[in-house]
C-alpha cells in the first residue's frame, strides 16, 4: 500500500513539474507562510496532534489555479514552526470521490488517525452533483487507506446537494458527534447534525439550532468546539449582504456563534454572529486541540471567486499562521502560537515620541519581520502608519482616537486585485488602542490589535521591495514602545 501510494505522487510529481519552473520566477512567494509547491491551495483540513507530531492537510488541485478535483496534501511538524512536506495523502480516485477530495476533519481512536472528507462526485454533463461524507485512515507509520464506500451516502431529504466539511469530536458522554455544512431545499444554510458510538455508523439528528434566520445561502466548514464554560460554532455562511457599518465586506464571511454550555447535543439559541477577522483575505478557518488544551485555529488565507497576481505564476494562496483561541470578556481572542518565537532573530527595542506633522521613518532589514508597536499615551486624535512602503506602494493603518475606529486600506499596497470589494477594512474596537503587533511576510500581513482581541489578514503584492515604516500623528502626540524582529526561515521550514 505505501509502496501504491509513493509511485502514484512520483508521476504526480513529474506531470507538475514545469508549473513548478513557473513557481520559482515569482516575486511573491512567501518565506515562513505554508504555501502550495505549485497550484492552488485552500482549505485547511484534518489538523491533529496526532503520533507525537503535528499534522496538517489541505485542499490542493496541483495542475493550475482553478478550482478543480482536490487533493489532501500533507505536511508534519513538531512544533508548529518548522514544517516538512510529506505529500499526498489522499487522492480523487474512488467513484465517490472522483471530482474531488473536499473539506473535512480528523479525530484519533484506537491508535489510528481518522480523516473525514467531502467526497465530490459530479456528472458534467447534467451538472448534478452527488456528494457524501467519507472516510479514510492514516496509521502510526503513514499509510492511508480509504473506507470503500462512504460513511454518509448524500444529504438527508429536504436539503440539496449542496452538502459536506463534516468536523468530528467526541462529546464528553463518549458518542461522537458531526457537523455538516448544507443548505435547504429552500435554498438557507444551515449545520446538521450526525451521531455515531464507533465513528462509523451515522444517525441523523436534525439541525443544528441556532438564532439566525435566513442567513445566507449556504453554511460551510462549520466547527464546534468549548472553551471554559462556553461553546462555540465558527462557520463560513455564503451570501450575507454587506452593512453599512463595515461589516461583511469580502465576497464570503466567516465568524462565530457563542452560548453558555448546558446540553451533550449542541444548540444555540443565543447571541449574534460575530466576524473572526477584519481583513480582506480570511476563509474556511478549522480548529483542533493542541497539547495542554489549547485550542489553535488556522485559516485560508485567500478567498473563493476572486483573482490573485500570483496566478500569474502558476500558483495560489496559503495559510494564516497557526492563532491560540482564548475566551475574554465573553468574546473569542486570536494569538500568533508562542512557538512562532523560535522564527525571531535580532531583537531591536525602542521608545519612541511620535510629534505631529513630523514623522518617524524605520527601513527594515527584509520583508519579513515582526512587530509590536504599544501604545503608552497617546493624545492624537489620529495615529497613522504606513507600512511595507516604498515609492510605489504602501499599505496604510489608520486609528481615530474619538471613535476607536481603526481602519486598514491597501488601495496603493501594490498590483491592485479584488477592488470590487473595495479597498479599506475598519472595526470599531471595545476600548483605546494600545497594542499593534504584525506579521509581516513577502505577500501577506496579519495584524493583531489589542493583544489579539481583533484581527487583519490581508495579502499584499508590492512591486519590488518594500520595506519601509512610517508613524505620523494629527491632534497631539503619542509615546511608543517599539519592538521588533526579523524572521529567519529555516532549511527545515521549506514550504
Amino acid at each position: 500500500m505505501k509502496e501504491k501510494q509513493e509511485s502514484a505522487e512520483k508521476g504526480l510529481m513529474e506531470e507538475i513539474e514545469e508549473t513548478k519552473k513557473q513557481v520559482a520566477m515569482s516575486p511573491w512567494r512567501q518565506q515562513y507562510h505554508i504555501q502550495p509547491i505549485a497550484g492552488l491551495l485552500n482549505d485547511p483540513n484534518g489538523l491533529a496532534f496526532f503520533g507525537g507530531q503535528y499534522h496538517f492537510f489541505y485542499q490542493w488541485y496541483p495542475f493550475g489555479v482553478t478550482h478543480g478535483s482536490k487533493y489532501w496534501y500533507h505536511i508534519c511538524s513538531k512544533d508548529m514552526v518548522h514544517w516538512q512536506e510529506r505529500g499526498v495523502a489522499l487522492a480523487p480516485d474512488q467513484d465517490f470521490d472522483l471530482q474531488g477530495v473536499y473539506s473535512g476533519s480528523a479525530i484519533e481512536k484506537n491508535g489510528e488517525l481518522y480523516l473525514f472528507y467531502s467526497g465530490n462526485k459530479r456528472d458534467y454533463e447534467t451538472g448534478e452533483r452527488s456528494p457524501s461524507i467519507c472516510l479514510a485512515k492514516m496509521s502510526a507509520d503513514g499509510v492511508f487507506e480509504k473506507n470503500r464506500t462512504p460513511v454518509i451516502a448524500g444529504p438527508p431529504c429536504g436539503y440539496t446537494s449542496h452538502f459536506r466539511d463534516p468536523k468530528v469530536w467526541q462529546a464528553e458522554l463518549g458518542d461522537y458527534w458531526m457537523a455538516v455544512g448544507a443548505q435547504t431545499i429552500a435554498q438557507q444554510g444551515t449545520v446538521l447534525l450526525f451521531k455515531s458510538e464507533n465513528l462509523m455508523d451515522w444517525s441523523f439528528e436534525g439541525e443544528l439550532e441556532t438564532p439566525l434566520a435566513d442567513f445566507g445561502y449556504m453554511w460551510e466548514c462549520p466547527d464546534y468546539f468549548k472553551l471554559k464554560n462556553l461553546s462555540f460554532l465558527i462557520f463560513s455562511p455564503q451570501g450575507i449582504e454587506a452593512t453599512k457599518d463595515g461589516q461583511f465586506q469580502n465576497v464570503y464571511q466567516s465568524g462565530y456563534l457563542k452560548e453558555l454550555v448546558e446540553t451533550e447535543k449542541p444548540a444555540f439559541s443565543m447571541d449574534a454572529f460575530t466576524e473572526l477577522d477584519r481583513g480582506f483575505d480570511f476563509y474556511a478557518p478549522q480548529t483542533f486541540e493542541a497539547p495542554g488544551k489549547r485550542r489553535v485555529l488556522v485559516g485560508w488565507m485567500g478567498l473563493p471567486e476572486i483573482s490573485y497576481p500570483t496566478d500569474a505564476y502558476g500558483w495560489a494562496h496559503c495559510l494564516t499562521l497557526p492563532r491560540e483561541l482564548t475566551v475574554e470578556q465573553g468574546r473569542l481572542y486570536q494569538r500568533p502560537i508562542q512557538e512562532l518565537e523560535m522564527l525571531r532573530m535580532g531583537e531591536y527595542s525602542k521608545k519612541q515620541s511620535i510629534k505631529e506633522q513630523e514623522i518617524y521613518r524605520e527601513e527594515e532589514e527584509s520583508s519579513q519581520f515582526e512587530i509590536i508597536y504599544r501604545i503608552e499615551h497617546n493624545e492624537a486624535k489620529k495615529l497613522h502608519l504606513k507600512i511595507r512602503a516604498n515609492q510605489s506602494s504602501a499599505t496604510y493603518l489608520l486609528y481615530e482616537k474619538e471613535t476607536r475606529r481603526f481602519t486598514v486600506n491597501r488601495g496603493q499596497a501594490g498590483v491592485p486585485f479584488a477592488e470590487q470589494f473595495g479597498v479599506e477594512r475598519s472595526v470599531v474596537l471595545d476600548e483605546a488602542l494600545f497594542e499593534v503587533r504584525i506579521f509581516s511576510d513577502e505577500s501577506s500581513l496579519e495584524i493583531f490589535l489589542n493583544d489579539g482581541q481583533e484581527v487583519f489578514t490581508l495579502r499584499i503584492f508590492p512591486q519590488g521591495e518594500a520595506k519601509t515604516n512610517e508613524w505620523w500623528t494629527e491632534g497631539g502626540t503619542a509615546q511608543l514602545k517599539i519592538q521588533k524582529w526579523q524572521i529567519k526561515r529555516s532549511e527545515e521550514n521549506e514550504l
